[in-house]
């Protein structure tokens, strides 16, 4: 998804890319690679818990295949700047691209290691819903990975310096 993003550009906006590893251990990549570039602001981009199958009682999934993008209001890891979330949530609604939220307090992203990195940054975060994410192979709808790449590169057109 990184890759589409970025081939879509250019932008009105400096923009770094950056591909992590170990974000399991310790957000290790992204808390190298944000404080390298010291950015202004953040967007993760992932794929998520999608747990939309029968359960025998009645809880509300974390997020559903086919439902679009998730965005992250919070996780045990960060707390989504909330000006980067509503122009997320309006991008969403101005294009007509279908979104859900991600349920509150589950998981964590890199968003939890670069929010904290130097003075702070404002950072916001996008995932693709996926069943088995944590298995050798997952699933997910591929409209919700078209959409969450639409979604960002809408929004970054939005971006200036």
């Amino acid at each position: 998804m990184l890759v589409k993003v970025v081939q879509a550009g250019p932008y009105d906006c400096e923009l770094h890319a950056a591909f992590t590893v170990q974000e399991e251990v310790g957000l290790r990549g992204a808390r190298v690679a944000a404080y390298s570039i010291e950015p202004d602001l953040a967007f993760v981009l992932e794929g998520t818990i999608c747990d939309d199958g029968p359960k025998k009682r009645d809880v509300t999934p974390v997020t559903r295949l086919g439902a679009g993008p998730a965005i992250t209001i919070a996780d045990r890891s960060v707390i989504a700047d909330r000006e980067l979330t509503d122009l997320l949530v309006q991008t969403a609604r101005e294009h007509d691209i279908p979104y859900q939220f991600k349920a509150p307090g589950v998981g964590g992203t890199d968003a939890g290691a670069i929010h904290l990195t130097r003075e702070g940054v404002p950072s916001a975060v996008v995932s693709v819903p996926s069943r088995y994410i944590h298995a050798p192979a997952c699933m997910l709808d591929l409209n919700d990975y078209h959409h969450a790449a639409q979604l960002m590169i809408e929004t970054l057109k939005q971006m200036s310096k």
